[in-house]
């Protein structure tokens, strides 16, 4: 657990409105202040929580669990309708919500972009088959 000086450091180098500069003093006050209690490195990252910070995989469970539905009903995996568009006419919104000549569309104008044609693909598997 961090001591309320501690929490107090991490709020205000964490506020956006905080200085460069005080941010720097308040990262280096709270290294000091666990130094000083005998924290060591491996004890401050399972302070900060169970598991190392992944920004790809949580973006990719974002976009997954769009609307809090992120199971597909018929195979029980990763529900590819609630992808949500990252780009183009229909940026913002889950492949469920574009209309399906839109993702033909896209799926054959943006070969080059796997992840988009890859998901348009799969939600196309889940969601029409024969």
């Amino acid at each position: 657990m961090f001591t309320e000086r501690e929490a107090k450091l991490i709020r205000l180098a964490m506020d956006k409105a905080a200085h460069p500069g005080e941010r720097d003093n308040c990262a280096s006050m709270l290294i000091q202040s666990l130094l000083k209690r005998g924290v060591d490195s491996e004890s401050f990252i399972q302070l900060s929580g169970p598991r190392v910070y992944e920004p790809y995989r949580e973006k990719k469970e974002r976009q997954f669990k769009a609307n809090g539905k992120h199971v597909c009903p018929h195979c029980q995996g990763p529900d590819f309708g609630n992808y949500i568009m990252p780009q183009g006419k229909h940026r913002g919104k889950t492949l469920r919500e574009i209309p399906l000549d839109y993702l033909q569309y896209a799926l054959h104008t943006w070969a080059d972009k796997k992840i988009i044609t890859d998901a348009i693909e799969r939600f196309f598997k889940q969601y029409f088959r024969d």
